[in-house]
């Protein structure tokens, strides 16, 4: 026993490297100037959908916290991470198990012929335990790597929060523009039709070519092949948007569904949307926080696969009874036994040296991986940026165009009526029209979309709903802060 106290004396000097979290020098500013609604200061983060005012979308929303299958994986996988943290922290304690015995048994004649075969009954019961001594912290490193597996789980939470929440926004913005393409694609329809009956009265009156009534005919049946692609794509996204809720294709709520299928203006943003500066997107981003936890995890498994190279203290002690016959309860028939057991590995032809290499291995995977994360995650917010500013010239552009393309259109057919132009200057008036027009709507709709990938990109959404477990969430703390 006398031996076996020095190495008492060791319990918690843990082998292994100690984590430190990685310094990550961010930017000070973001390198894309803030143009149109974009503003330098804080980002509304929670709820930041809210800011549409689209009633829809917020049902949406509101179904799919209760309801995504996305969500309800990131919540199991949370409950795995806390049920295995409460399996590290047993390892703190004693184990102990109790058991029993009673058996009744014959002896063969034929075999003991001197007892004759005579019966016997023999009973037992004990408890045992058993304590490992945490000599180089093994237990330690296991429930430190559990704890950070288990901030990991939190993140990933989080993190499916801010991808549903802005898949959902994206799917239903894609969908309103979906519906105002097509409104803008039966117009042309309309128009069209009208220049087809303008052909064929002058046709009729022998003031036309029959080629023009051709040309107005091709045109017409063209625009039209538009439709049913449009009417397609509508019914694609709005089966996305039920599954991305939770609810089958064709199966959403009756007055959902209504709500969907009416079509309406594509929703924009009232008022200015703050940005904030790059160290908050490394603070606010839930995958940077899961990435960083992912890395202290696996760092403390190096120590812990390192201590499973030295020997192990275990303190173990069983106490119990046993009879043959009756008297199972009388004090004669008590046992015990108490004391320690030390074992040490002497050969595992380099099994434990391998198993630390790969720990170490792993660990420079998940440093690696966490480096990146914080790469796209900036990323992320340029490439946002970038399309907001760009697509905001594109749209003031694309308004000129439309307006000096109706102008085109109503001049060029009183043209025509009158003789002084042929009709294909009106269908290049009448094609014009439609692509900006198209265009317009489509770059309408980038707009917000684009802002949309900018909350997506700076981790908004997740701080307005609770962690299952967990009081609600006001945003990151300090301790789940990453330099």
């Amino acid at each position: 026993m006398a031996t076996l106290l020095p190495m008492v004396l060791l319990a918690g000097c843990a082998v292994g490297p100690d984590y430190k979290r990685p310094e990550t020098e961010a930017m000070p500013v973001w390198r894309q100037d803030l143009r149109g609604q974009l503003t330098p200061g804080d980002v509304r983060l929670a709820g930041w959908w809210q800011q549409l005012g689209d009633d829809t979308l917020d049902a949406l929303i509101d179904r799919a916290t209760e309801a995504s299958p996305s969500l309800a994986l990131a919540r199991a996988r949370l409950g795995e991470a806390r049920a295995d943290a409460g399996v590290a922290q047993s390892l703190l304690f004693p184990t102990v198990n109790v058991g029993g015995l009673g058996v009744r048994s014959r002896q063969p004649r034929a075999l003991f012929p001197l007892t004759g075969g005579q019966g016997a009954t023999v009973s037992a019961l004990a408890i045992q335990g058993a304590w490992e001594a945490d000599l180089w912290g093994r237990v330690v490193r296991t429930i430190r790597s559990a704890e950070a597996a288990e901030a990991a789980a939190v993140a990933g939470y989080q993190d499916a929060l801010v991808v549903l929440y802005a898949e959902i926004a994206n799917r239903y913005v894609s969908l309103r523009i979906l519906q105002q393409r097509l409104a803008v694609a039966e117009r042309n329809v309309a128009a069209q039709r009208q220049s087809l009956a303008l052909v064929q009265n002058r046709l009729a009156a022998e003031l036309a070519p029959e080629l023009e009534a051709h040309q107005a005919t091709q045109a017409l049946a063209t625009s039209e092949a538009t439709i049913p692609r449009l009417r397609s794509a509508i019914k694609r996204t709005r089966n996305a948007l039920a599954v991305l809720v939770g609810a089958q294709p064709g199966r959403l709520d009756p007055a959902l569904a209504e709500r969907l299928d009416q079509p309406a203006p594509i929703p924009r943003f009232g008022g200015p949307v703050g940005v904030g500066i790059p160290a908050d997107t490394l603070r606010q981003r839930p995958d940077i926080r899961r990435a960083e936890r992912l890395l202290a995890a696996q760092t403390e498994r190096i120590g812990a696969r390192q201590a499973e190279r030295l020997p192990r203290l275990t303190l173990s002690g069983v106490f119990g009874t046993a009879a043959v016959g009756t008297g199972l309860f009388d004090a004669a028939n008590r046992f015990f036994s108490v004391g320690p057991s030390l074992a040490a590995n002497l050969f595992s032809a380099g099994a434990l040296s391998a198993r630390v290499d790969a720990e170490r291995a792993r660990t420079a995977q998940a440093l690696a991986a966490y480096e990146q994360t914080v790469l796209v995650a900036l990323q992320d917010v340029e490439a946002a940026l970038i399309a907001y500013g760009e697509e905001l010239d594109r749209r003031r552009a694309l308004e000129r165009a439309v307006a000096a393309s109706r102008q085109a259109v109503t001049q060029v057919k009183e043209l025509y009526e009158i003789g002084l132009t042929d009709f294909q200057n009106v269908l290049d008036s009448e094609r014009s029209l439609l692509s900006s027009e198209d265009q317009l709507v489509q770059s309408r709709g980038l707009l917000v979309t684009s802002l949309i990938a900018l909350y997506r990109a700076v981790g908004g959404g997740w701080q307005s709903v609770p962690v299952p477990g967990q009081p609600p969430a006001t945003g990151a703390t300090d301790e789940d802060e990453t330099p």
